[in-house]
């Protein structure tokens, strides 16, 4: 598989298949996922969770088939990251998973590579001028000075999905300095401070459009064989 398969879920009365097996879906793919859930004390972000829980598992067995992924197994990692691994042996699987949600959009990841993270956000009002010292580095705070107001507050959010990607990707978290990562306006990452992982020319990123109100990136390292693009597939 040479490609980031992206799957993208927006919740809605319609898809109410999704309610119902919500807890066996989870202990599908580990009883870790199932205690998870069962402490996150809000309903709604439990439901969120549950059902990237479940479009994962639904996006694997569409790619590799019920009789593969039966062998697998899902773990975290110590950054809270899902991993793949085989039931059988506990070895980690080179299939590389991530998964976000926000508002009512659930989405996945999956490739077959090194490092792999994806971010979804639903807009909502923000203060980003408040915020920029803290997310963003000097060269974009620069950029999105340029731009008019509804560009300006489109393309922050971008930033932000890229630079959340980039950091579940390599395993950090957003508490990490957002502002020690530089993309240029082609979201090229050109700085990355101590927080990169190999080489940063072989990072990949792609900010597929879902919505007019959604910002959406994934992030992979590029390695020789690695894939190349990604493609998205939106469930119903």
């Amino acid at each position: 598989m040479n490609d980031v398969h992206i799957f993208v879920l927006k919740w809605s009365g319609e898809n109410a298949w999704l309610d119902g097996d919500e807890e066996r879906s989870a202990l599908a793919l580990g009883e870790a996922d199932y205690a998870r859930a069962t402490a996150i004390r809000s309903a709604s972000r439990r439901r969120q969770f549950l059902l990237g829980r479940q479009l994962l598992w639904l996006a694997l067995k569409r790619l590799y088939g019920n009789d593969e992924i039966k062998k697998w197994r899902l773990r975290q990692s110590e950054q809270g990251q899902p991993v793949l691994f085989y039931d059988a042996t506990g070895h980690d699987l080179r299939t590389k998973v991530s998964v976000t949600h926000s508002g009512s959009y659930v989405g996945c990841a999956i490739a077959e590579c090194a490092c792999l993270g994806v971010d979804l956000e639903v807009h909502k009002p923000r203060d980003w001028g408040r915020l920029e010292d803290e997310v963003f580095s000097p060269d974009e705070q620069a950029d999105l000075r340029s731009m008019p107001e509804a560009k300006r507050f489109r393309r922050a959010y971008e930033l932000w999905s890229l630079k959340e990607a980039y950091l579940k990707a390599i395993g950090s978290g957003i508490t990490d300095s957002m502002a020690e990562l530089n993309f240029s306006s082609q979201n090229e990452l050109v700085a990355a401070s101590n927080a990169c992982f190999g080489d940063i020319d072989r990072w990949r990123f792609a900010t597929p459009r879902i919505s007019a109100d959604v910002s959406h990136a994934v992030a992979w390292y590029a390695e020789s064989q690695g894939p190349s693009s990604p493609r998205i597939h939106r469930i119903r």
